[in-house]
C-alpha cells in the first residue's frame, strides 16, 4: 500500500510537469540568463534597478490596495537615501523621476502634490550630501522626521486639513527604522562597491 502511495504521488507530479508549457520554461530561462548577464557586466545598474523597481512595485501596492491604511511601509525614502549614499545625487535623481513616478501613475497617485513631494524628495537628497560620512541609521532618522515634521506642516498649511493621526508618524519613524539598521549599512557598502 505503502509503495502505491509513492508512485501516484511520483505519477502526480510527472502529470503537473506535463502541462507546463515550454514556452514559460523558455521565458524564464531566458530572464534568469539576461540577469545573470546584467549582474555580471553591468552590476551598477542591475543593482539600481533591483532597489528602485522593487521600491515602485511596493509603492504601487501600497497606494492601489492598502492607501486606506496610515502605517507607512514603502522603502521610497530609504532607498533613495541609500542610493544618494552609494551612488550619488544623480542615480537616486534618476529613481525619483524613474521607476518612482511609474508607480505613482500606475497607482492613479498622480496630482499637484506630486511635485510637492519631488521637490521635498530632492530637498532630502540634498541633506544625505550635506551629511556626508555620517551613519546611514542617524541620517535616514534625521530625514525620517524631516519627513514627518514637513508632511505635517504641509497637511496643515497648504491642504488645510488637519494633522494627521500619531499613528502615521510613529509608524513612519519605526518603519524606517527598521529599514536603516537592518539594511541601511549593507545596502551602502554594496553600492559603493559596486560604484
Amino acid at each position: 500500500m505503502r509503495k502505491q502511495r509513492v508512485v501516484n504521488k511520483r505519477n502526480s507530479f510527472i502529470n503537473r510537469l506535463s502541462h507546463v508549457n515550454s514556452q514559460k520554461v523558455l521565458a524564464g530561462i531566458l530572464v534568469v540568463v539576461v540577469l545573470a548577464i546584467l549582474f555580471l557586466r553591468y552590476q551598477k545598474i542591475f543593482i539600481w534597478s533591483i532597489l528602485a523597481f522593487g521600491a515602485s512595485i511596493i509603492k504601487y501596492y501600497r497606494c492601489r490596495y492598502w492607501g486606506h491604511i496610515p502605517i507607512v511601509f514603502e522603502p521610497v525614502l530609504f532607498v533613495g537615501v541609500v542610493l544618494t549614499k552609494g551612488y550619488g545625487f544623480m542615480w537616486s535623481l534618476a529613481f525619483l523621476f524613474g521607476p518612482n513616478l511609474f508607480g505613482e501613475l500606475l497607482s492613479g497617485g498622480v496630482q499637484f502634490a506630486l511635485i510637492l513631494s519631488f521637490l521635498q524628495f530632492t530637498f532630502y537628497q540634498f541633506i544625505v550630501l550635506l551629511l556626508g560620512n555620517m551613519n546611514i541609521v542617524i541620517v535616514g532618522l534625521i530625514i525620517c522626521l524631516l519627513d514627518i515634521i514637513i508632511g505635517h506642516m504641509m497637511n496643515t498649511f497648504v491642504w488645510g486639513t488637519p494633522p494627521f493621526f500619531l499613528i502615521y508618524p510613529i509608524s513612519n519613524l519605526v518603519t524606517h527604522f527598521i529599514y536603516f539598521s537592518i539594511f541601511g549599512d549593507a545596502l551602502v557598502a554594496l553600492l559603493k562597491a559596486t560604484a
